[in-house]
């Protein structure tokens, strides 16, 4: 909230000297081309001018509040909304999208990986907002068959960092350094179905580039079982 206050007030700052600049440099224009009083000319500047900085003031605020503002979102409609829609889904790539569609409108996420596993084939779906790219892999898991495993047994979600930090994480801290970096990824989804591992969600980097705060961590982990029923059905 404090960075947004101050980059908001910067921006303004920047948009209201570029205005009062216009403003003298006009008004010095016009009283030198036109015998007109100052203080009709400036009046007349004033009331063309203030609707055009109110506008450009108020697209500042939403750039602001878009680029590095926390995502304010109830959780319960978004989840709601997300759950409705996966109804209706009849293929891969509609599911796929609504995921993408309420992650970066929410989250402002900028690229999402699904990973699927199949009998020795692993699916790799790339959704970015104007792409959409499918592979099949058959020797997917090999490089990262501990940290595999051991999502089994971990059904949370799973952060770059928390992998880094935390001790618990010791034993299979390389492959999954190593898987989260070969998608250029900083969060991890699990998706397990009848306690088997089904397949895993991995975000990408915000556009602000921040971290998943808890409440946003609390809102991905209800996603978990809705994604893995419309991906099985």
């Amino acid at each position: 909230v404090a960075l947004r206050a101050v980059e908001y007030i910067t921006l303004t700052i920047l948009v209201l000297a570029t205005f009062g600049a216009l403003f003298f440099m006009a008004q010095l224009l016009i009283t030198k081309s036109v015998d007109v009083p100052l203080l009709v000319v400036s009046s007349i500047l004033f009331g063309l001018l203030l609707p055009l900085f109110q506008t450009v003031r108020s697209y500042v605020q939403s750039f602001v509040d878009r680029l590095f503002a926390r995502a304010h979102f109830d959780f319960r409609e978004s989840v709601k909304t997300f759950h409705h829609a996966l109804r209706s889904l009849r293929s891969r790539r509609e599911v796929v999208d609504s995921i993408y569609q309420l992650l970066s409108r929410n989250m402002f996420v900028k690229e999402l990986h699904l990973i699927i596993f199949y009998e020795g084939d692993t699916l790799v779906i790339r959704k970015r907002k104007r792409s959409y790219t499918t592979s099949l892999k058959m020797v997917f898991a090999k490089p990262y068959v501990l940290f595999l495993s051991f999502l089994k047994t971990y059904p949370d979600i799973i952060t770059k960092d928390e992998l880094s930090l935390n001790p618990k994480f010791q034993e299979v801290l390389g492959e999954g350094l190593q898987l989260f970096g070969n998608f250029n990824s900083c969060l991890l989804i699990p998706l397990t179905s009848h306690d088997k591992l089904f397949g895993a969600v991995l975000l990408g980097p915000k556009e602000d580039d921040r971290p998943f705060s808890k409440d946003e961590i609390e809102l991905l982990s209800t996603l978990s079982s809705p994604i893995c029923i419309s991906l099985e059905n």
